[in-house]
């Protein structure tokens, strides 16, 4: 799995350096308030922790890594633009229970695609449409139409002046296990050495420019995803159709730039309301595993243009 991991990293590493080129070429007529992250590499580590369900209780380990690559071209100048990612998750745990056992180790993928369309409107404003569907399973089994799921979002983003940009709309989910619409706020505010970015529901941060290479802050962040599973032993082998798994991580956060568009990021804090839930057929609640809180450990490579 390590080599795995390796090779994935290196290959969109490689490849979003030729992207950063063309990204380049793409910037809006006006000023950016923040880079644009061209790749983006983060591997989280959870230590053990208590959890409880009905039949009894246990103790779990996780780990997340997740790399992306995605690029915005030009389809008519200082207008249309079309915006292309990919990105790839990867949820591992081990599960030891006082009773039973639940699989004890698994690993769940997820291969997401997202095409985009940004049209620049008059008065600053501009148009962001979005479409994601994702491959999203244990791969235990033939892929069927349990494995995909969708996401799609439309925002209105305003660019008030120097400092300010803010924006809104809504987004269409099924990664959290049901078919969610959700309303989506967006800010972005930079002046002199401190900047604020806000996309609700997903995250909030605060961070301050300590000189040229170096920004330190604060960042909340939730994340969730649904992946088809299969059990052939322990607990719920009966009748599992998906696992859900969200949680919010909380704490400080440092970026570093090492060489010219490359960064490294670091973070460290408390992970709050840890759910990692198991759905039958219908997609009703079998297993609900209420995770207590615990520290979480944060790396990562990123290149901004």
């Amino acid at each position: 799995m390590v080599r795995q991991l390796k090779n994935i990293g290196t290959l969109l590493l490689a490849f979003s350096f030729y992207m950063g080129k063309a990204q380049q070429e793409t910037d809006s007529i006006y000023p950016r308030l923040e880079k644009f992250p061209v790749f983006s590499m983060d591997y989280f580590d959870y230590p053990n922790s208590d959890f409880e369900i009905d039949s009894g209780e246990g103790q779990l380990k996780m780990n997340e890594f997740r790399a992306a690559v995605q690029i915005v071209s030009s389809l008519k100048k200082d207008k249309t633009y079309l915006f292309n990612k990919l990105q790839y998750s990867l949820l591992s745990y081990e599960a030891d229970f006082d009773i039973n056992t639940l699989n004890s180790e698994k690993d769940f993928h997820a291969i997401e695609y997202t095409l985009g369309l940004i049209q620049v409107l008059p008065q600053r404003w501009r148009l962001i449409a979005t479409a994601t569907p994702m491959l999203s399973s244990d791969f235990e089994e033939s892929i069927s139409s349990d494995d995909f799921l969708l996401q799609a979002t439309g925002l209105a983003i305003k660019r008030s002046n120097e400092y300010l940009e803010y924006g809104f709309g809504f987004t269409y989910t099924t990664k959290f296990g049901n078919p969610l619409l959700l309303p989506v706020l967006k800010l972005t505010y930079k002046k002199n050495k401190w900047s604020t970015l806000i996309s609700l529901p997903s995250y909030a941060s605060q961070f301050y420019d300590i000189n040229e290479k170096t920004k330190i802050g604060l960042k909340i962040a939730v994340f969730g995803n649904a992946f088809n599973a299969s059990f052939r032993e322990g607990l719920y082998s009966s009748d599992v159709n998906r696992v859900v798994y969200s949680r919010i991580t909380l704490g400080p956060e440092i970026q570093v730039r090492l060489i010219k568009d490359l960064y490294f990021n670091a973070s460290s804090g408390i992970r709050l309301r840890n759910i990692l839930e198991v759905q039958d057929s219908d997609l009703s609640t079998i297993g609900d595993f209420d995770i207590d809180n615990q520290l979480f450990f944060n790396v990562g490579l990123k290149i901004l243009k």
